[in-house]
């Protein structure tokens, strides 16, 4: 695990603060960089099953547990869920123009099968919030 000092420590036991007899203070649990978390890296990855990345990381079920659970990795964890949300809206947003053009041409090209067109029509009304026309009423022949 690795430990961080908070800014209060780092003030108060600053070189100018401190007489250059007494040693520095332990180092206190505080917030971690992600990337700097080996731990915080392979539970991300994905392709290890907690056991194995408990073991990699020498901890038991339980101190995984701990770990996942505890207020600080639940922060982190809450702030990359935020960060992969924007870029995942912002991916999506810069590859729409292509995407928008791709279904277009499907719909246009008399090379394609009647359904696939019929599902890229649809895809491009859902995309752009096109509604759908109201049912016809029964008994209403189509013009």
């Amino acid at each position: 695990m690795r430990w961080t000092t908070t800014p209060t420590d780092r003030h108060d036991h600053h070189p100018q603060h401190q007489s250059s007899t007494s040693a520095p203070p332990p180092p206190t649990p505080g917030p971690q960089s992600p990337v700097a978390d080996p731990l915080l890296q392979d539970f991300l990855t994905n392709d290890l099953g907690l056991l194995t990345l408990a073991a990699r990381h020498a901890l038991s079920l339980d101190q995984l547990e701990a770990w996942l659970t505890s207020d600080a990795t639940q922060r982190t964890l809450a702030t990359i869920e935020r960060l992969a949300a924007i870029r995942a809206r912002a991916v999506a947003a810069q590859a729409a123009p292509l995407a928008t053009t791709r279904l277009l041409n499907l719909t246009a090209d008399p090379t394609t099968p009647p359904e696939t067109a019929r599902k890229a029509a649809t895809t491009l009304l859902r995309a752009h919030r096109v509604p759908s026309p109201p049912p016809r009423p029964a008994g209403e022949v189509a013009r």
